[in-house]
C-alpha cells in the first residue's frame, strides 16, 4: 500500500504524468490494467489559473474518473497557487509541481528544471500551493541542474526544505 497525504493506494505505483501522452485514453488503459492512480499531462499554471480555460474538458478529469492527479508548470507562486486551487476544484485528487522539465523552451522561460537553481523560489511556490489546497501536493525534481557541487547543494536544500514544509511525495527524475 502507498499513502499520498490522505490518499491510500492499494498498490505502491502509479502512472506518472507524461506531456502529450497522459490523456484520458492512456489513463483509462492504465486503470484497466490495474494502475490505482494516474496523472494527466503537465499543464501550464497560467492557463489553469484562468477560469475560462479551466472549464475546457481537456483541463479536467473525465466524468466518473477518480484517483487522478494534475501537474502544473510555472514560476510565479501566486499563479501556481491559483492553478492548484483550480485543479482541486474541478476534481483532481493530487496537485503535482513540475520542477524537472528539461525542454529548452521551458528552461528559457525559467520554469521546470530551471527552478532547481532557485531553491528559495521553488520552496515559496511549494508553501503557497500547500496553503491553497487540501489535497496532497507532490513534486517532480531532478537530481540537479548539473553535476557541480553547487547544484548538489541546492538539490539537498530543496529536499530538506520540502520535507519541512510537509510535501506528500517527491519524485526524482534521475537523468
Amino acid at each position: 500500500m502507498l499513502k499520498l497525504g490522505t490518499l491510500q493506494l492499494e498498490y505502491p505505483y502509479f502512472q506518472a504524468p507524461l506531456s502529450g501522452y497522459s490523456d484520458y485514453a492512456m489513463r483509462a488503459i492504465s486503470r484497466k490494467l490495474g494502475c490505482p492512480f494516474s496523472f494527466a499531462g503537465v499543464m501550464l499554471a497560467k492557463s489553469v489559473a484562468n477560469p475560462r480555460v479551466l472549464r475546457k474538458k481537456e483541463f479536467q478529469p473525465h466524468p466518473g474518473e477518480s484517483m487522478v492527479g494534475g501537474q502544473i508548470l510555472g514560476r510565479e507562486p501566486e499563479v501556481m497557487a491559483e492553478a492548484a486551487r483550480g485543479l482541486e476544484s474541478v476534481g483532481f485528487n493530487v496537485v503535482d509541481l513540475n520542477f524537472a522539465c528539461p525542454a529548452p523552451k521551458v528552461l528559457r522561460r525559467k520554469r521546470g528544471g530551471a527552478l532547481m537553481g532557485e531553491p528559495e523560489l521553488l520552496i515559496e511556490i511549494l508553501k503557497r500551493v500547500k496553503d491553497a489546497v487540501k489535497c496532497p501536493v507532490t513534486m517532480k525534481i531532478r537530481a540537479g541542474l548539473n553535476s557541480s557541487p553547487e547544484s548538489k547543494e541546492k538539490f539537498w536544500q530543496i529536499i530538506e526544505s520540502s520535507a519541512k514544509e510537509g510535501i506528500d511525495a517527491i519524485a526524482i527524475h534521475g537523468r
